[in-house]
């Protein structure tokens, strides 16, 4: 029996999940608008095909009657009365009624919409602090710190997605795939230490470990700028035409900048032992780190500034790699397969993928 109530609420919550929606259910509820399209029935009527979004996933709908409420558009909150039914195999929608929600005065719980991490962010940002107070290079050191100590930022990195779809696609995404590289550089440099030296071999100094875990701190720092994730994981303007590793390129170099000027200017920024006379000394060490940002792609046909050059940046691109694959193959295994295990066609297999049949 269709319910009866479509009424406005001040906190608009979801009933069901999509995915959790079986044939024959009916029900109000409420969804994300990722697509909306006008198409042409049999005898030239109109209908309306719509891809409908929460926090799992996306279910096809089908509007068959023009509303008496006006039609919303992508990235738009609705409410909708509906029944599930079953076409070419796939649970679909048939809506009944629709209307967009008034933003003004009916809220929705935005985690129900956007994808979220698995884990608590703030405890992933204290085990940040603990990566970052493990770097011995005061520089290397400061600039890390400055992700924990602008409010702004922090925030930023703390919820940022990773990528829009390849992988760690939700809010979380980036600290989880910061925190991953981070324990991958100490796990593999337990097998391929290479300890370096001041330039002039004054000090001993694990150079490789401190510009490795400041690398995986800094090196999508951009993707808190290049990608939005407010209602939906999409491209900011400045993501589209720059993309992240320039602005991440950029952030860096403005973050160095400030903190020799601070050096100059005498503040406390964390590098009490450097003098603006060891900032030529260090120059070497800070473009090492950003070279490992601009190549950490691999190559240039994947979005590469420079080719990995040192054993660090090769090392790096390896790590980030493998990590981001495995997320990958994260969103891969909810996907559905056929009997002898093969799914759809991905990028990170160039391929179908293979999933061993349980």
């Amino acid at each position: 029996m269709m319910p009866t109530a479509f009424e406005s609420s001040l906190r608009m919550k979801k009933v069901k999940f999509a995915a959790e929606i079986e044939e024959g259910q009916t029900f109000d509820d409420v969804f994300l608008v990722d697509m909306i399209q006008e198409k042409t029935k049999k005898n030239g009527g109109k209908y309306w095909a719509l891809v409908l979004r929460d926090r799992t996933g996306t279910i096809n709908a089908k509007l068959w009657d023009k509303p008496e409420y006006e039609l919303p558009g992508p990235g738009e909150f609705v409410k909708v009365r509906c029944e599930s039914s079953t076409y070419r195999d796939e649970v679909e929608l048939k809506l009944a009624l629709i209307r967009k929600l008034n933003p003004d005065t009916e809220a929705v719980e935005i985690d129900d919409f956007v994808p979220v991490g698995p884990r608590d962010r703030f405890v992933q940002m204290r085990e940040l602090e603990q990566h970052v107070r493990s770097v011995c290079h005061d520089g290397l050191r400061a600039i890390c710190r400055r992700v924990l100590s602008d409010p702004s930022l922090e925030v930023a990195f703390r919820d940022a997605p990773a990528a829009k779809t390849m992988h760690h696609a939700y809010v979380g995404g980036l600290i989880d795939h910061v925190l991953s590289i981070c324990e991958l550089v100490k796990s593999t440099l337990a097998s391929y230490r290479r300890d370096g030296r001041w330039p002039d071999g004054d000090d001993e100094f694990q150079l490789s470990e401190d510009v490795l875990v400041a690398a995986a701190i800094w090196h999508d720092i951009g993707k808190t700028r290049e990608l939005t994730w407010s209602t939906s994981v999409g491209y900011s303007s400045v993501g589209s035409l720059v993309g992240h590793v320039v602005i991440g390129l950029q952030m860096l170099d403005d973050t160095w900048s400030v903190f020799w000027d601070g050096i100059v200017d005498g503040l406390d920024n964390g590098a009490k032992d450097l003098k603006p006379s060891d900032k030529e000394r260090h120059q070497q060490i800070w473009h090492h780190l950003q070279h490992i940002v601009a190549s950490h792609h691999g190559k240039l046909e994947w979005g590469a500034a420079k080719l990995p050059m040192s054993r660090e940046a090769q090392l790096f691109h390896l790590l980030d790699m493998i990590d981001s694959r495995m997320g990958a193959f994260d969103v891969l295994d909810k996907d559905k397969v056929s009997a002898e295990g093969f799914g759809q066609w991905s990028r990170a297999t160039d391929g179908p993928f293979w999933r061993m049949p349980r």
